[in-house]
């Protein structure tokens, strides 16, 4: 709203003009449609025409297998292309500021980013869906106490997404917790220095990604790639994936930098190799055979379960309390789920390639077959392993591993998912049916024949 009132100010000549445009994403109900309904009165006020869209966000992300914020952010930034192309506009602007820079840097720094995503975003680029508009962020220099402060003397209208509030977010995390820490500790400066810093390195990155680009469009590469600076290698393996639409993950930069024609798997249908002239080509894959394809949907009714899936016996339970300490202790063949999280439509199936999973603990996802060649388990007995996909397409549990870090149990819990599973021995009855006889197995589900185990992490 801040942005909308300064444009209306600063635009006044006759050949330029202002469109509203608004995307529902749709996540939050009727709050969302809210604030559909507010900006297009805010629109009507300022006597400037309004378009407004919506998509089913959620669905999309569990569709395509991705992130919920990815998959608003490209849907949102596709209709905005739209927009600007059926309206013949030249620019978009959005309201992005200081703050969000300064959180954008730590979420980086976290994630291993080099200089070209330490320096944060560009105050204008072209916008990859419509290359022939130009997106602004004219607020980016401003900080969000700056632009309230606005707001309040001016008494311009606007509405909070209270999900802002949520510290389950990564962002809202480093907004609410770091940066105030940082201030207290650092002083009330350290922000705009951390600003000019990402300034700093984003120039120098820029200046990098210039040489790698006048090198690659080069017909005959001179220097060869051998002799470039490593900083300059890694820019021109980097423009390479991006140009086929592939983010540059650190590793397979490297593995591309450092070892030529040796092919890199992206995922099942994907294989790229770099030629000894530092040429990025894709790679023939054959179909894969050896994953197994097998699945079973597993719908959570009632209280109490059971199942059979890939030689595994299955009991599962919902509880509405459970003892924080027995939640907490190591149960060999036994997980806690916050169901809440989860939901009650579940998929059991085996590892795929381009699987992810956020291991408990960990602050994002990770590739499984990395996890699996890191806790040395063979080839072989990956392709048995059974996952659990949860809420959004999302891996929830890998077998031998704990919970994943997005559906543990934690303090404000109230709803627990009991997951206790067997391979080699026949659970029925409340007994373990074994060759040489029965054993019983404790009420508390606290026994039961256990599954290859790494990575445990007790805690709530």
């Amino acid at each position: 709203m801040a942005l909308l009132h300064l444009l209306i100010r600063i635009v006044e000549k006759p050949e330029c003009s202002l469109i509203v445009a608004h995307f529902n994403h749709r996540l939050r109900g009727r709050f969302s449609d809210a604030d559909e309904r507010f900006v297009l009165r805010a629109a009507s006020k300022c006597n400037l025409p309004a378009v407004t869209a919506g998509g089913e966000v959620r669905q999309a992300a569990k569709d395509r297998g991705i992130s919920i914020e990815m998959a608003a952010r490209e849907m949102r930034y596709a209709f905005l292309a739209r927009v600007a192309r059926d309206q013949a506009c030249n620019i978009i602007a959005t309201a992005h500021h200081a703050d969000d820079q300064l959180e954008l840097f730590f979420i980086r720094v976290a994630r291993g980013a080099g200089g070209e995503g330490l320096g944060g975003m560009a105050p204008r680029r072209s916008l990859s869906e419509a290359p022939a508009v130009a997106l602004v962020r004219p607020l980016l220099t401003i900080t969000r106490k700056e632009i309230e402060a606005w707001i309040a003397s001016q008494k311009i209208r606007f509405r909070e997404d209270e999900s802002n509030l949520s510290t389950e977010v990564l962002r809202n995390r480093i907004r609410h917790r770091l940066v105030p820490q940082l201030l207290r500790d650092l002083g009330p400066e350290s922000p705009r220095l951390i600003l000019r810093s990402m300034e700093l390195v984003d120039a120098d990155a820029d200046c990098t990604a210039e040489q790698a680009r006048l090198w690659l469009d080069r017909a005959r590469p001179d220097p060869e790639f051998s002799q470039l600076h490593r900083a300059v290698q890694r820019q021109a393996v980097r423009l390479q994936l991006l140009d086929l639409h592939i983010a540059p993950e650190f590793k397979w930069v490297e593995q591309l930098r450092l070892a030529p024609e040796e092919p890199l798997t992206i995922h099942a249908h994907l294989r790229l190799q770099r030629d000894a002239c530092g040429r990025i080509h894709r790679v023939q894959v054959d179909a894969p055979t050896e994953y197994n394809p097998a699945r079973l949907p597993v719908q959570l009714k009632g209280k109490s379960g059971e199942l059979k899936f890939a030689g595994r016996t299955i009991r599962w339970s919902i509880r509405r309390q459970l003892d924080p300490v027995w939640v907490r202790r190591e149960k060999s063949g036994v997980e806690v789920f916050d169901v809440t999280c989860l939901g009650r439509v579940l998929e059991l199936r085996h590892w795929t390639p381009g699987d992810r999973f956020r291991p408990l603990g960990a602050t994002h996802a990770t590739k499984l077959q990395d996890l699996f060649v890191n806790k040395k388990i063979p080839r072989r007995e990956r392709r048995q392993r059974v996952v659990m996909v949860g809420a959004d397409q999302t891996l929830a549990w890998v077998e031998g591993f704990a919970p994943s870090e997005s559906f543990k149990v934690r303090p404000a819990t109230r709803g627990f998912l009991i997951w206790q599973w067997s391979t080699s021995q026949l659970v029925e009855r409340g007994r373990i049916r074994r060759s040489g006889g029965d054993v019983p197995i404790r009420p508390t589900l606290q026994k039961t024949t256990n599954a290859p185990r790494e990575n445990r992490r007790g805690g709530v």
